[in-house]
């Protein structure tokens, strides 16, 4: 057992080391199974555990119904019902391809979209690095092991696992193995470690659809107040670079420019403010071409999440 490891588990319970014990024997033995099978397998197991998640938890279930009818007021009380049950189906199928990426064989699948390359080629040609932000809609892991295979050196913020073993396990390998460079979101270092990245003109990346315990305001998300992170706006002001949102759409990775590079050594509140916004409108008519293929069971519009110790968004502030 590793130092980490034993340091994780002495301010565990008894309880919850025999409960997250079972979770890591559970997980061991799903992803022995699952580096047999197909990919074509494995998204259709991911499908029945979305299909059988739905079922299973009536209070998610709802909240789900809830969020999509709060983004969609048009939509009926079945058809908010209908694209809700879908997004369970989507995600589920979207889990299996993502465990599909531990194997070394997998291809990345995914190419860019008419048009798309050429605008990250004029962002980096600033000479400032790319802040590029994203979503958790389709199949994202992929999208930035996509962005790595193509030649974009991608450095991304993460918040790692409660469990250090499903970390070393799972979500480090997913991501070092296909070049992505994660960093832990709350580790001190992370903010110069962002930085230096966009120094030597690589991407910064970050996923900003979610209310998540780091630096961030309620800005309107689908005509609603939702916390939304605010670090990505002031770092990209702070360095002059450039800002992109991409995703990974059924068409391929779609890239639109959000800002052009102009620095601004001390940022107003209302200046990165502002940025967020136009980035959340960026996110909000990525989900709404697609929508089937967000996570709408995470809740969005809730109460703010208090941050943690000084997480690397934070610390950009």
């Amino acid at each position: 057992m590793s130092a980490a490891v034993a340091e994780v588990r002495a301010r565990w319970s008894r309880g919850q080391r025999a409960k997250n014990d079972v979770i890591y024997a559970l997980v061991v033995v799903a992803l022995a199974v699952a580096r047999s099978l197909p990919r074509s397998a494995l998204v259709a197991v991911g499908r029945a555990l979305g299909a059988l998640a739905w079922v299973l938890a009536p209070s998610v279930r709802a909240l789900s119904i809830a969020n999509v009818s709060r983004a969609f007021p048009e939509r009926s009380p079945a058809g908010a019902r209908a694209l809700a049950r879908r997004a369970y189906d989507e995600l589920g199928a979207l889990l299996g391809d993502t465990i599909a990426l531990l194997r070394a064989d997998e291809p990345v699948r995914l190419s860019f979209a008419p048009g798309a390359r050429e605008v990250l080629d004029a962002a980096r040609a600033c000479g400032r690095g790319v802040v590029l932000i994203t979503a958790h809609l389709g199949p994202w892991e992929r999208l930035a092991a996509a962005l790595v295979a193509e030649g974009f050196p991608l450095t991304t913020p993460v918040r790692v696992s409660y469990d250090p073993r499903l970390e070393d396990l799972l979500h480090a390998p997913l991501r070092r193995s296909r070049g992505v460079r994660a960093l832990d979101r709350d580790a001190p270092g992370t903010p110069r470690a962002l930085l230096r990245a966009l120094r030597a003109n690589e991407i910064a990346g970050f996923l900003v659809d979610l209310n998540t315990r780091v630096a961030a305001a309620p800005l309107p998300f689908f005509g609603a107040p939702a916390w939304t992170p605010t670090g990505p706006a002031r770092l990209a002001l702070r360095t002059g670079a450039p800002v992109v949102a991409a995703f990974a759409t059924r068409e391929g990775i779609v890239v639109e420019q959000v800002r052009g590079a102009a620095e601004r050594a001390r940022p107003t509140e209302e200046e990165v403010l502002s940025l967020t916004r136009a980035m959340t409108e960026h996110v909000e008519r990525a989900i709404a071409r697609e929508p089937e293929r967000w996570i709408w069971m995470h809740d969005r519009w809730g109460a703010r999440r208090q941050p943690i110790g000084e997480t690397a968004l934070v610390a950009t502030t």
